[in-house]
């Protein structure tokens, strides 16, 4: 495919994107599924997050699976009369297919590795939410230091009677 201005764009996007630390892609959902879209600390927009932080990882894993199909398999098509479509349909996806099976999981992985993006998601709406809700017994430790710092005893008795997060996993 010809490489034509925007294509060049959207290319240098995609490069630059996958270059840019989990931690800002975080910031990134806060500002804009979290507090522009009202979405709050939700799995929607947690998925959302970690799909703009693994977008760029598929393109550029998808580009190189369809670049490694040999062109001889585009120019036979070709040459037998199939259209540009049929021949991409019919040769390049199923030729390219384990490479883009691959990126699939290698963006699955990278999903499920990333915590940070999360993270940052999630304390933000601890804290709005300590101010404005009860807290619960199993609440994490953010809300109970903000509602137990006025007494000693309160606090001690708080963090006793809730198992660590750690044990959960």
């Amino acid at each position: 495919a010809g490489r034509n201005r925007i294509a060049r764009i959207l290319q240098a996007g995609v490069s630059n994107l996958a270059g840019v630390p989990s931690v800002v892609f975080g910031l990134l959902g806060l500002a804009i599924f979290v507090r522009l879209f009202q979405l709050g600390a939700s799995v929607l927009a947690g998925a959302l997050t970690l799909t703009i932080l693994v977008f760029p990882y598929v393109v550029i894993t998808a580009q190189e699976a369809i670049r490694s199909v040999p062109g001889s398999i585009r120019d036979a098509a070709l040459a037998l009369g199939a259209t540009k479509w049929q021949t991409i349909r019919r040769q390049v996806l199923p030729a390219a297919g384990p490479g883009l099976l691959t990126s699939g999981i290698l963006a699955a992985a990278r999903t499920i590795g990333e915590t940070a993006p999360l993270m940052s998601l999630e304390r933000w709406s601890s804290r709005r939410s300590c101010r404005t809700a009860p807290v619960p017994r199993s609440s994490p430790s953010p809300c109970k230091s903000t509602h137990t710092s006025g007494s000693r005893r309160r606090a001690s008795r708080a963090f006793r009677t809730t198992p660590p997060a750690g044990t959960a996993f």
